[in-house]
């Protein structure tokens, strides 16, 4: 089992506290990840806080665009996967963007993990995009993930969509990565045959084990109509995590921090997340793995200041992995 950890590069205002992180601290974080032993550091894509969360934070949320933040913490690492989950297709255009890919493809020497999504608040969409406030985003997203494919994976190449068109682009220097591995997420029933038709990777959010082995299937399904395996697939998994002494430390400290703070069902916290003893979580991620995930990420941790996230990943690095290396 491969395991990645997250970087607060968009967390202000959504998991964490405002005014707690800067470029240094995610810098040193990622950091800190290679030291420990991490296979990756994963950043997302949030771009424009809504009204809402300015009226209610001071100061107001910094959020860090994703492939900048990879582009850092490219040059200040050596062998640790550049993550990012995801980006926003809908606010991108496909030719820039697959070049900026390619750049800090090179930059990190074939660490990037690329993943390409809907994006989970249309309002945000709306806001940056208002002349397209009306389009299917679900469309937008197949556009860009077939018309990033071709510019990452071929030359002389046009394309023609309703959202995106190019004509005759050839891009270089090619990508050092042969492909650049896409990563894809979401629980729409076309999910499974975007992640047959485009996907290195998929990117598995807060599943439980019974729901994460039943959406396989129909991935499964969608893999072999396309001539392919599930082998074929990085399968990482990522939940909410708050590792502590005991389950019920661990129960209390995620529901009092700004990530555990929605109430939820009681069940969805031991199914749907990382929460308990490093022995407890450890016996969770193994049930994943034997299920067929082969990354574990926690993508949110339940912390709102850095030395608490410091403290988390010491503890997953230490007490966790082991357990489940050892497996």
């Amino acid at each position: 089992m491969k395991f990645g950890f997250p970087i607060p590069n968009c967390r202000e205002g959504r998991d964490n506290l405002t005014g707690f992180v800067g470029p240094q601290q995610i810098i040193q974080l990622s950091q800190r990840c290679e030291e420990l032993g991490f296979d990756s550091v994963w950043a997302n894509d949030f771009i424009n806080p809504s009204k809402s969360s300015l009226e209610k934070f001071s100061p107001p949320p910094s959020w860090y665009e994703i492939l900048t933040t990879l582009s850092a913490v490219a040059v200040k690492t050596e062998t640790i996967k550049l993550g990012v989950g995801l980006i926003v297709m809908p606010f991108r255009e496909p030719v820039i963007l697959a070049k900026q890919a390619i750049t800090l493809d090179h930059f990190s020497n074939g660490r990037l993990l690329l993943g390409l999504g809907l994006g989970g608040i249309r309002e945000e969409f709306t806001s940056i995009k208002p002349k397209e406030a009306k389009a299917h985003r679900g469309n937008m997203l197949d556009e860009g993930l077939e018309s990033v494919t071709k510019l990452l994976t071929e030359t002389g190449v046009s394309f023609e969509g309703e959202y995106y068109a190019y004509e005759d682009i050839s891009l270089y220097p090619r990508p050092v990565q042969n492909p650049i591995p896409i990563y894809i997420s979401g629980h729409s029933k076309t999910t499974p045959q975007r992640i047959a038709k485009h996907a290195h990777g998929w990117l598995v959010s807060y599943p439980s084990l019974e729901s994460f082995k039943e959406f396989s299937k129909e991935v499964e399904e969608s893999m072999i109509a396309e001539g392919r395996s599930m082998s074929e697939l990085d399968i990482t998994t990522t939940w909410g995590m708050r590792l502590g002494k005991s389950r019920k430390e661990a129960l209390d400290k995620f529901k009092n921090s700004m990530q555990g703070g929605k109430p939820r069902d009681e069940n969805w916290y031991f199914d749907n997340n990382l929460i308990g003893t490093p022995e407890e979580v450890a016996e969770f991620i193994i049930s994943f793995e034997k299920a067929g995930a082969n990354h574990c990420s926690p993508i949110h941790i339940a912390a709102d200041t850095m030395p608490e996230i410091e403290e988390q990943l010491q503890i997953l690095a230490e007490e966790v992995m082991p357990i489940v290396q050892r497996a």
